[in-house]
């Protein structure tokens, strides 16, 4: 995966569009809750983290691995401290990104990687799956066979 041509022919120039990202191991890194570093010239994501799990009884020692008691932890924790972690992801390891639906966006990335017959398949394709997505109708109007009430639509 290109992770820097995917990520900007998906974000474009909208600093409001955020990513999750999937990385290999199964794991992810949200943009929306994490602080997100993308180190394109060594190929680097840098991601800081509050823990999968905040709670203090899930907190351990960091020299020995073992779980400490959270009494002592709650007393001497400063009100302005904060655990947080670090991550530092390779590009190879990301081999995913999920963010809104932007009908533009995915037709210019779509442009980009494909080519030829397999463009053209794939164009199609997309217009058939989303075609209806952009619809007012789709969100407001719901399958009315199943009511008792006789309703009639002329919306399609």
């Amino acid at each position: 995966m290109n992770v820097i041509q995917t990520r900007d022919l998906l974000r474009g120039d909208n600093e409001h569009v955020f990513f999750k990202i999937k990385l290999a191991e199964g794991s992810f890194v949200d943009e929306r809750t994490s602080i997100v570093i993308w180190d394109d010239a060594n190929e680097t994501l840098y991601a800081i983290c509050m823990p999968d799990n905040t709670s203090l009884d899930t907190i351990y020692a960091y020299n020995s691995g073992v779980p400490i008691d959270k009494e002592p932890y709650q007393r001497n924790l400063k009100s302005d401290s904060w655990i947080y972690q670090v991550y530092a992801y390779t590009y190879a390891q990301i081999i995913g990104l999920v963010t809104v639906f932007n009908k533009e966006k995915t037709n210019e990335f779509i442009s980009t990687v494909a080519s030829g017959d397999a463009l053209e398949k794939v164009q199609e394709q997309f217009k058939r799956l989303t075609g209806r997505l952009d619809r007012v109708e789709t969100y407001l109007c719901g399958d009315y066979s199943n009511t008792d009430k006789d309703y009639e639509s002329n919306i399609y």
